[in-house]
């Protein structure tokens, strides 16, 4: 071989050895270090995510074939509104990837995603805004029973973790789900752990999430404890006015609150449902300091026909008062074609005064002519009308029973009587006492309030 031959084969030796450190460098390159995504890959991405009704946009993206991809400022907008206001959006999303058991299954692509900065306001405009506005004429509300509709990918179980995001207005530090799985069934959200920002303690709750698409359903459960401020956001969130009232007459309650939630979404109509059970210990209670009470709130928001309506259950409850004594029962919401009611079923042995505030019920002064030195034994159970124009459906019958106290000034002793609130009259029936002198009473009495 002459000496150009020699020094061609060399070149060419040398150029091969250089282009292959070059691809190996390339190769380690894009295996352990991040890569800016080209924008026009990331844009043909955002767009093969949007449709017609959603447009889905990024600042940038990054990717490493070790790890996966890295997204910024992603956000989720829906195209019919004018101000542009993201519905979904996050400030990083890490999508952690097994890039090479993808080539045999895309099934197993994800291996873990988080996501910092998650916002999720509100629900869709459809759950807050009354048909009437979108449609100019029709009823406020109207029954719907459409199956939602998905094409969902199948994926293997991966982890998600949500650091400070922000869904419905519920703000924890962070959320730890370790197995998301999903495929044209629905989706699940097994092994949830929240945890609260409060700095003076430390708060979780754990529980499981599932979207069924065969029973139309969305379900879940978290438990372990929280504080009235992480929760009630939620409840202004989903707009379920008629439990702020229930929520609020809770105060100065500071210890952690053992609690659990479960609720269901029929995605056919939109019937909600959440159960919480309390156990609160100190503060008050409309105004009433407690030492604990254990009881379960049952909230049922639904249309029917033309009419939003609620049914809230309090109860069973049992509370313990400060001053020893304690109150049992149940207290129920009624909101059904705008006329509103409420029932009760409640037992006291604390004060008179203690018993209608945590009731809620006949605080204008109804019973201003009774006065006890002790605290009397109360039953009540009846309906009540919210509104008062409706106060011809009051039907409320209860017993007070005290040893010691008078009526209207005039003293008594081991005093009983049953009254009725029927309407806008009061009747007490079957009255009996002591006169301070030893003589015996037995009447009954009528009170208008018209």
């Amino acid at each position: 071989m002459g000496s150009r031959a020699r020094t061609i084969a060399r070149t060419v030796k040398y150029t091969l050895l250089f282009i292959l450190c070059a691809a190996i460098v390339m190769l380690l390159a894009i295996t352990f270090f991040e890569q800016p995504l080209p924008s026009r890959l990331l844009l043909r991405i955002t767009d093969e995510l949007s449709s017609e009704d959603w447009l889905v946009s990024a600042d940038s993206a990054s990717f490493s074939l070790s790890y996966g991809m890295k997204v910024r400022n992603l956000r989720v907008l829906d195209r019919k509104k004018a101000a542009r206001k993201p519905v979904l959006s996050a400030d990083i999303v890490d999508v952690e990837m097994n890039i090479f058991s993808a080539l045999w299954s895309r099934e197993d692509l994800l291996r873990h995603v988080t996501l910092t900065g998650l916002k999720y306001p509100r629900l869709g405009d459809g759950y807050y805004i009354p048909d009437s506005i979108e449609f100019p004429g029709q009823p406020d509300f109207r029954e719907k029973n459409e199956p939602l509709s998905l094409n969902l990918p199948t994926i293997h179980p991966f982890g998600l973790t949500l650091v400070r995001p922000e869904i419905l207005d519920v703000t924890p530090k962070s959320v730890e789900i370790a197995n998301v799985a999903m495929d044209s069934n629905g989706m699940t959200a097994h092994g949830i752990n929240l945890l609260w920002g409060d700095s003076d303690v430390c708060m979780s709750l754990e529980g499981y999430c599932e979207l069924n698409l065969a029973d139309q359903m969305v379900k879940g459960l978290v438990k372990g404890q929280a504080r009235q401020h992480n929760i009630r956001p939620m409840l202004v969130a989903l707009d379920i006015t008629n439990s702020y009232a229930f929520i609020d007459s809770f105060t100065r309650v500071e210890p952690p609150v053992d609690a659990s939630c479960a609720f269901d979404v029929n995605l056919r109509n939109n019937d909600l449902h959440i159960l919480l059970d309390l156990h609160p210990t100190g503060g008050r209670y409309n105004n009433v300091s407690l030492k604990n009470a254990d009881g379960k709130v049952d909230i049922r928001v639904f249309v029917r026909d033309t009419f939003q309506n609620a049914r809230i259950v309090v109860g069973p409850v049992t509370a313990n008062l400060a001053d020893g004594r304690s109150m049992d029962g149940t207290v129920i919401y009624e909101n059904t074609n705008d006329i509103g009611y409420v029932d009760f079923d409640v037992r006291s042995n604390t004060s008179l005064s203690n018993a209608l505030a945590v009731a809620d019920v006949l605080t204008d002064g109804t019973f201003d002519c009774l006065s006890m030195n002790a605290p009397p034994l109360i039953t009540l159970k009846g309906r009540m009308a919210v509104d008062p124009a409706h106060a011809a459906a009051n039907d409320l019958l209860g017993r007070i029973k005290f040893d010691k106290g008078s009526l209207f000034s005039i003293p008594l002793r081991s005093a009983e009587s049953l009254f009725h609130l029927k309407g806008t009259d009061v009747t007490f029936s079957e009255a009996s006492a002591i006169t301070a002198h030893g003589g015996d009473i037995s009447e009954s009495a009528l009170l208008s309030f018209l």
